[in-house]
């Protein structure tokens, strides 16, 4: 699940006082009042995977429900090229069709993940030239496959704690239309010395030094136990610095937890503490 937040909080929830009166203005007693929302001011989202695709039911109760989405899988470099050369997008067309027809906008995840193991087998035995060049398709198969479908990419997928990409690479990235750096343990937590809020920053603005990079957006990705209300204060404030928006890019509870503790724990009570 995901969301945007604004660099500045404001309170999504006050008092209301409803008068209710006749035609003639005479006050109407004990009158039931029902409320319904239409519409949302920021986009409230939430992953899929191929499984929505030809399940009626789940499509309906997902677009009921969110106007935003991120492909769970399908658009990861294993997914859409698992064997070199030979270029596969027919589970993330599908989605995007659904997508599209449901006026549903789209995080596109991730062009490139700097885990190791999540790259294809045939990627992670490239080297110098040869790696740069299959990156440099990737790029272009994805951003011209999809161009204009999808409001941002995930471009560098956990940076701060992997450097599959970086290490073989010299730092030469194509400019593209968006840019998230995406990554986790930035806000869940303070015990991951990779990834503390003063890391993300001082990469950030590394990146940002190199001639034709441009920082787009802050991802966190947002894999809570118990969420930190003021600890994520914190770390909001000091990212607002950067003056980037910022996404809560994949937002859940742990599945260690079991279902009542989950919702007593989730990050939504969390966040209502926080705008206010």
């Amino acid at each position: 699940m995901w969301f945007p937040l604004n660099t500045h909080f404001q309170a999504r929830k006050r008092a209301v006082t409803i008068h209710v009166s006749k035609e003639n203005g005479e006050s109407v007693e004990g009158a039931e009042v029902t409320v319904e929302q239409i519409s949302k001011d920021f986009p409230i989202g939430s992953a899929i995977s191929k499984t929505i695709l030809g399940n009626i039911p789940y499509q309906e109760w997902f677009v009921k429900r969110f106007d935003a989405t991120v492909f769970e899988n399908e658009l990861k470099w294993y997914a859409t090229e698992s064997d070199q050369g030979k270029l596969n997008y027919t589970l993330a067309d599908k989605m995007m069709n659904l997508v599209r027809a449901n006026r549903i906008i789209a995080r596109g995840h991730n062009i490139f993940w700097e885990d190791p193991k999540y790259n294809p087998d045939w990627v992670r035995n490239l080297t110098g030239e040869d790696l740069r060049s299959a990156v440099n398709r990737r790029i272009k198969s994805l951003m011209t496959r999809y161009r204009g479908e999808f409001v941002h990419w995930d471009v560098s997928n956990e940076m701060l704690h992997f450097d599959f990409y970086e290490s073989r690479l010299v730092r030469e990235i194509d400019s593209l239309a968006t840019l998230f750096f995406n990554d986790f343990n930035v806000v869940e937590t303070c015990s991951d010395e990779k990834s503390t809020v003063d890391e993300y920053i001082a990469r950030v603005r590394e990146l940002q030094r190199y001639d034709g990079i441009r920082m787009d957006g802050i991802g966190l990705e947002g894999h809570f136990t118990t969420p930190n209300v003021a600890l994520m204060r914190a770390i909001l404030d000091k990212l607002a610095t950067l003056q980037l928006p910022i996404w809560l890019t994949e937002i859940d509870i742990s599945s260690s937890l079991d279902h009542r503790s989950q919702v007593h724990k989730s990050l939504f009570s969390g966040l209502v503490q926080f705008a206010i």
